[in-house]
C-alpha cells in the first residue's frame, strides 16, 4: 500500500513539472510566406487583386452547371439520352435546397463581388504619383471601371437565377450578419449602373491586345448593357423595374459593339463549334482539343 501512495505521488509530480515546464514554453513562428492586407496598398498587390477578381468567372463556364443552369428549362434545349444533371430540365424532387449547383453560384458570385468592391474602394483611395500602373486618375479609373464590370456580370447572373439578392457594394468594417435581399429591379438598376460607369470610362479600350486579352473592355460592358436592358424590358407581368426605353437601350448599346467593337459576326456558321486557342490557331473540326 505504502508502495501505491508513494507511486501516486510521484506521478503526480512529474505531471505537475511537466505542466509547469510546458507552459514557460512557446513556439514562435515567424510566417514569411503569408501575406496580409498592406500587400493591399502596393502596386503589385492592387494588381493582383483586380486579376484575383476574374477567378471566380471560370465557375460559370466550367463544368456540368455551365450548361445545366443555363440551357435547361428552356426552349432552346431538348432533353436526349444520356444527360446528366436533368433535375433542371425536369424540375423535379431532386431540385432542392441542397443542391451543389445553387451553393457555388452563391459562394462564387459573391467572392467576386467582394474582391471587386475591394479593389474599388482601395484603388480610390489610392494615391501613389510614382505607381507605374496606377500612378494617374486615367489608370486607376481603368482598374475601377474592369472591376465595376465584373461586379455587374457577378450580380447579373445571380439575378438570371435567383431574382432578387443582397445588394453588397462596400467591404463591411465589421463583422455582419444579416443581409436583407434586395427587389430585383433595385439589383437591375445596380447593375446597369455599374455598366453605364464602366462604359464611360475613356480609358478603357474597346479591345486588348494578347497582352491583356480576358480583360473588361467596351465591347463587353456595352455588349452587357444591350443584354440587361432586352431582359428587364421583356418582363410582362414580372416587376424588374423596366421602362419603357429599355428595347431602345438594347438596340443603342448592341448597335456600339456592332460599329465601334470591331468583332464581327462568324461568316461560317460550322466555324462555331472549332476550338479557337489564345494565339489565335484553331482546331480542325474532329480535333477539338488536338493542338494542331
Amino acid at each position: 500500500m505504502k508502495n501505491l501512495i508513494l507511486y501516486m505521488k510521484c506521478t503526480v509530480t512529474a505531471v505537475l513539472l511537466l505542466t509547469v515546464t510546458s507552459c514557460n514554453k512557446f513556439i514562435k513562428e515567424e510566417l514569411v510566406s503569408t501575406l496580409t492586407e498592406d500587400y493591399y496598398k502596393t502596386d503589385a498587390g492592387l494588381e493582383d487583386l483586380v486579376k484575383s477578381a476574374y477567378a471566380p468567372l471560370q465557375w460559370k463556364f466550367t463544368g456540368e452547371q455551365s450548361y445545366a443552369m443555363s440551357n435547361f428549362g428552356t426552349d432552346e434545349f431538348r432533353e436526349g439520352d444520356q444527360f446528366n444533371n436533368v433535375r433542371y430540365n425536369d424540375y423535379d424532387a431532386n431540385l432542392n435546397a441542397n443542391d451543389l449547383f445553387v451553393d457555388g453560384l452563391w459562394t462564387n458570385n459573391y467572392a467576386g463581388i467582394r474582391r471587386c468592391n475591394q479593389g474599388i474602394e482601395l484603388i480610390s483611395a489610392y494615391d501613389n504619383p510614382t505607381s507605374v500602373s496606377l500612378g494617374t486618375q486615367a489608370k486607376k479609373d481603368l482598374r475601377i471601371a474592369e472591376l465595376k464590370g465584373l461586379r455587374a456580370f457577378y450580380y447579373f447572373h445571380l439575378l438570371q437565377q435567383l431574382g432578387g439578392v443582397p445588394l453588397v457594394l462596400s467591404v463591411p468594417k465589421e463583422a455582419q450578419y444579416e443581409f436583407p435581399r434586395a427587389s430585383e429591379a433595385d439589383v437591375y438598376a445596380q447593375v446597369i449602373t455599374d455598366l453605364r460607369a464602366a462604359a464611360a470610362v475613356e480609358s478603357l479600350p474597346w479591345r486588348y491586345t494578347s497582352a491583356d486579352r480576358g480583360r473588361v473592355t467596351k465591347a463587353m460592358v456595352n455588349h452587357y448593357l444591350a443584354k440587361v436592358y432586352l431582359t428587364r424590358g421583356s418582363a410582362v407581368t414580372e416587376q424588374r423595374g423596366q421602362k419603357a426605353t429599355d428595347m431602345d437601350s438594347a438596340i443603342y448599346f448592341a448597335n456600339e459593339v456592332i460599329v465601334n467593337s470591331g468583332h464581327t459576326l462568324e461568316a461560317d456558321f460550322g466555324s462555331l463549334f472549332n476550338a479557337a486557342y489564345p494565339d489565335g490557331t484553331i482546331a480542325p473540326l474532329g480535333q477539338v482539343g488536338a493542338r494542331p
